[in-house]
């Protein structure tokens, strides 16, 4: 396993584990959501990774963004409280990797807005890990 998916792994578990992102979202937390997929759910989107290595440990930045989604006539306020609760999920959070090792997790960014449809409310939340990499 890779530490990008170990850290994904981690995120969803966090996510799907918080009773207020459960409370908006169910168990809707997907990887790949498809047109037929009920709104409000978050999904995982963009990642990117910047070496960080110190002093004899290799590691890694890894940035993720979380999307959160909901469809209810153009109001962005579903849409902020989803975000605001993934925020809260995540942000300064501990956890095991099954490779590697979390040394920090924090929301970075976040923002919401409507799409070009006008009906979707589309939130984001950029998070950022620094994560020890023993494969490095």
């Amino acid at each position: 396993m890779s530490v990008s998916v170990a850290f994904q792994d981690i995120v969803l578990s966090l996510l799907s584990n918080d009773g207020a992102v459960s409370a908006i979202v169910g168990d809707r937390i997907i990887d790949g959501p498809d047109a037929k997929t009920p709104f409000p759910y978050v999904s995982f989107g963009a990642t990117d990774t910047e070496r960080l290595d110190a002093e004899c440990i290799p590691g890694r930045d890894e940035t993720m963004q979380i999307d959160c989604w909901s469809r209810d006539d153009g109001r962005l306020n579903p849409c902020k409280a989803l975000v605001n609760a993934v925020e809260a999920a995540l942000h300064e959070k501990d956890g095991t990797l099954s490779v590697g090792a979390l040394i920090s997790l924090n929301v970075v960014l976040s923002r919401c807005f409507i799409d070009p449809d006008g009906i979707t409310a589309h939130g984001v939340v950029q998070i950022t890990a620094e994560i020890e990499d023993p494969r490095n």
